[in-house]
């Protein structure tokens, strides 16, 4: 499943507020008086509409529920707002029981469908997202914002050509739909991916081209779309066209300065084209505001060990570690590998056997525990390593050519030929395929 901020590395479009679409009850929604404007009643905090007053929402929709002044369909309306503020505060299970009781009371609100569903696409539950916005569509065919929601969860599952028939629909509903925009530019951006995996020349060009014109779109009708910027600057990185990046990355670091993922991103792109001063800089400042980012220490880590200092390499993934000691195997690693070509082999072996404890199906983490045991002159077992390390990943040249090298060593010169040999081969595999016909 595609998930947004940070993570990973693919990104989530922002769904609609259900405030936009709940077709309130005439006389119940819209309900105030003028002895209500020094302090908001309980319905006028149901009734609002700031996101990050969830909590005020939520005291405001529960008193209204309690009240006894409205019964049945009448009611629904407050579970909905409810619901919507439990999404808003991330308790998903909160959200999906408040929609639900609002659906008891009145099966014919679409809102009320069509939030629960975003509900549960937040619960990684695309299916269960689909059947609520479909139901959402049939009680209202021209609902856009149940359309594009359908259309991302769709996405989730990789039904990328419904994903973009929804999106579509919903951008012909409504032309000044920016999110619609949005979604469907990111679909595209995915498209393109997965289009690029066929190693054809070109493949997914014209769909990074679609996606560009999509989020620009987006960013015309709301020039101050964070997101917008955020998914533009991806897709430009992912042409390659790394200017446009950067520029995107300042657009969004100028909308939300305090965005730890922007400086973060716009470092790996200095980083990328040999600016290091301006990378390290940039990661300094996503630490600053996020000091638990872990991405950050990675990216810092890869860059000092670029530039041979070990110290700040081990520091870096010695942050890592603190951060997730039981599941990050890939900082062991990492901080092994620098332990290794600084020259402390026992430190480096023993974040290697942590490493392979965590996860023992990591070839690299064989490979460097067998360069390890080379330097220190244990042949045998580097190449019992190199073994494991080539049955994980038997493409992998490199550790072919590293168990060469032991082989010679050794002075079994037909092995290390055959390994020689076998390297080369696979090393042409990456510009010649047909060479791995073998």
């Amino acid at each position: 499943m595609f998930s947004g901020d940070g993570t990973a590395d693919m990104l989530r479009p922002a769904q609609e507020s259900i405030f936009k679409t709940v077709p309130l009850i005439a006389g119940v929604m819209l309900l105030t008086s003028a002895a209500n404007a020094q302090a908001p009643t309980p319905l006028e905090q149901c009734n609002n509409k700031d996101e990050a007053a969830f909590e005020q929402r939520i005291a405001g929709c529960t008193a209204v529920i309690a009240s006894g002044q409205y019964q049945g369909k009448a009611l629904a309306f407050a579970f909905v707002n409810r619901g919507e503020a439990y999404y808003d505060k991330k308790d998903y299970d909160r959200a999906i029981s408040d929609l639900s009781q609002a659906i008891q009371r009145d099966p014919q609100l679409a809102a009320a469908y069509n939030g629960r569903g975003r509900a549960y696409r937040a619960k990684d539950d695309p299916d269960q997202a689909i059947a609520d916005q479909t139901m959402a569509i049939r009680l209202d065919p021209n609902m856009v914002r149940a359309f594009n929601n359908r259309g991302n969860a769709f996405l989730d599952k990789l039904d990328i050509e419904r994903a973009l028939g929804d999106q579509a629909e919903a951008i012909r509903l409504d032309p000044n739909f920016g999110a619609a925009f949005s979604s469907r530019g990111f679909t595209y951006y995915v498209k393109a991916e997965f289009d690029r995996l066929s190693a054809a020349p070109g493949a997914g060009a014209a769909d990074y081209d679609r996606a560009i014109s999509d989020l620009t779109e987006a960013l015309r009708l709301d020039p101050a779309y964070a997101q917008g910027f955020r998914l533009r600057a991806t897709v430009f990185s992912a042409k390659g066209d790394m200017d446009r990046a950067i520029a995107d990355y300042d657009a969004l670091l100028r909308l939300d300065p305090q965005s730890a993922y922007a400086f973060l991103k716009r470092g790996s792109i200095h980083s990328a084209t040999g600016q290091i001063d301006r990378a390290l800089a940039d990661y300094a400042e996503a630490l600053r505001i996020n000091p638990n980012y872990e991405d950050v220490y990675e990216a810092r880590s890869r860059i000092y060990l670029i530039k041979h200092d070990y110290d700040n390499a081990i520091s870096n993934y010695t942050e890592m570690i603190r951060l997730d000691p039981s599941g990050n195997n890939g900082a062991f690693i990492g901080r092994a590998d620098a332990y290794r070509q600084k020259g402390d082999f026992d430190r480096a072996m023993a974040d290697y056997n942590e490493a392979i404890r965590l996860n023992p199906k990591i070839a690299s983490a064989f490979a460097g525990r067998g360069v390890t045991y080379r330097e220190k002159g244990d042949l045998d077992r580097a190449i019992a390593d190199f073994n494991e390390a080539i049955r994980l990943d038997p493409k992998n040249f490199s550790i072919v050519f590293e168990r060469a090298r032991v082989h010679r060593q050794k002075g079994d010169i037909a092995k290390a030929t055959a390994d020689e040999d076998e390297a080369k081969r696979l090393r042409e595999c990456l510009t010649q395929p047909n060479a791995c016909a073998k």
